[in-house]
């Protein structure tokens, strides 16, 4: 199992997902690769070599610019 600690810009996307508005995504990648896994296209994204379920990119970033902008939405925390 990797597990890194990666610095990224934010963690807040906009969603398309009908259920919110915002994604929240604090990491990528898992340690379990199950195989009805609806995450596992997110390798797509990362410099990984490694098989889906053998690391976890744990997402650090700085202060959340403009939290006001997030009030009254609906926000989804996934990977």
């Amino acid at each position: 199992m990797t597990i890194k600690e990666i610095r990224v810009n934010d963690v807040i996307t906009k969603s398309n997902l009908p259920v919110c508005d915002y994604s929240v995504n604090p990491y990528t990648g898992c340690e379990h690769a199950c195989k009805y896994c609806y995450a596992c296209f997110m390798k797509r994204f990362t410099c990984h070599t490694e098989d889906w379920g053998a690391f976890l990119d744990v997402k650090d970033w700085g202060e959340i610019k403009r939290p006001e902008k997030y009030d009254g939405k609906e926000l989804f925390i996934g990977l």
